[in-house]
């Protein structure tokens, strides 16, 4: 699902606007990116973005990224990627309740 290729240039430019992790090491040829650890991060869940207290924290690198002038190879569509992934989770009758793909882009 991943072009490391793109994923790489992402994550060089997001870098160098501080909305990112640094890339220790791509191997291309094994198809495997490695970034630094960030310790004090979470995966956010439906639930946070629904909590207007972080809207700061959640919106302010993506009007980093968007005023940035960072030009990428490929942009990441978010929708079009859960879409993506939704319909190959219905085709393998794979159901995770704890993730409201229906719920959230309705």
């Amino acid at each position: 699902f991943i072009n490391r290729d793109y994923e790489a240039q992402t994550i060089r430019e997001m870098a160098k606007i501080g909305v990112g992790s640094n890339m220790i090491k791509y191997m291309p040829e094994k198809g495997v990116t490695i970034v630094e650890f960030i310790g004090d991060a979470i995966v956010l869940t439906n639930d946070h973005f629904l909590d207007k207290s972080l809207y700061p924290k959640i919106v302010d690198p993506i009007r980093r990224i968007h005023t940035s002038g960072v030009s990428l190879e490929k942009v990441f569509n978010p929708l079009v990627e859960v879409m993506k992934m939704s319909a190959i989770l219905k085709r393998l009758g794979a159901d995770y309740p704890e993730f409201d793909i229906a719920g959230t882009i309705g």
